[in-house]
């Protein structure tokens, strides 16, 4: 975390550098128009968020074209297209980063499920294996349910980055971040049967319930409009969306 943070100050140190350089050097304009090409060796693991960060810097407003552009080639090599001026600033933070290590990213894994829990007399919870122990505390608010499983996705993401999934019922869209051996979560689940949006903090391996809502069987549709089949007499019927959080190297 520790080395995380170091770099994020000197992204920060980058910025100010190239702003300080738009903002105290106007008088030399013709440099300032000159874009001159230069590549940079950087971490691989952490290319993308460096370019990221640069074409943020560099960019303007939707009327104007942006001051530089910045784009990976072949994992490690930055290709930096921008006035020269800029480049010396760029250049420098690249040096310092050069001599930084930096941890590998952990990847996470999501899992997510859209459950309905109709209201029963008998529990048919202990049938779905690793999801049993979740469904039996929702039983310990709920009461006994008969739980069907609309639909389940999985992502894979490294740390910090989105991931989203569209399925036949649901959407689902993640962003996790490892902090301190926890895991900041950032979800949004959408569906016929309701939206759900939640920031969370959990610990690697943990089942949760993000959220809970009633249904109408009869009123449900799904992406292609077709509707899910329930009668209008069933009974008392719940949704719930939940993750499973892993992470790894």
């Amino acid at each position: 975390m520790e080395n995380s943070k170091r770099f994020f100050v000197m992204v920060s140190v980058l910025i100010a550098l190239v702003l300080g350089f738009i903002l105290g050097n106007r008088q030399n304009t013709e440099k300032l128009k000159q874009p001159v090409v230069v590549s940079y060796s950087v971490p691989a693991e952490r290319a993308d968020e460096i370019k990221n960060q640069l074409n943020k810097i560099f960019y303007q407003n939707t009327n104007e074209p942006p001051l530089g552009t910045a784009q990976v080639i072949g994992g490690g090599t930055l290709l930096v297209r921008a006035p020269e001026a800029f480049q010396a600033g760029i250049g420098q933070m690249m040096s310092q980063l050069s001599t930084l290590t930096v941890k590998a990213r952990m990847s996470i894994h999501i899992d997510y499920w859209l459950i309905t829990g109709e209201e029963s007399k008998q529990s048919n919870g202990a049938s779905f294996g690793p999801l049993s122990t979740v469904l039996g505390s929702i039983e310990k608010y709920d009461g006994a349910r008969k739980f069907r499983v609309l639909e389940h996705l999985a992502s894979n993401a490294l740390d910090g980055e989105k991931s989203r999934v569209r399925g036949s019922i649901a959407d689902m869209e993640n962003m996790a971040s490892l902090s301190n051996e926890h895991i900041y979560l950032q979800s949004r689940a959408n569906s016929g049967f309701g939206e759900v949006n939640s920031n969370t903090q959990v610990n690697s391996g943990d089942y949760i319930v993000l959220g809970e809502n009633s249904l109408k069987p009869s009123d449900v549709k799904l992406h292609d409009d077709k509707k899910i089949s329930g009668s209008q007499d069933a009974h008392p019927t719940n949704v719930y969306h939940v993750l499973h959080v892993e992470a790894s190297k």
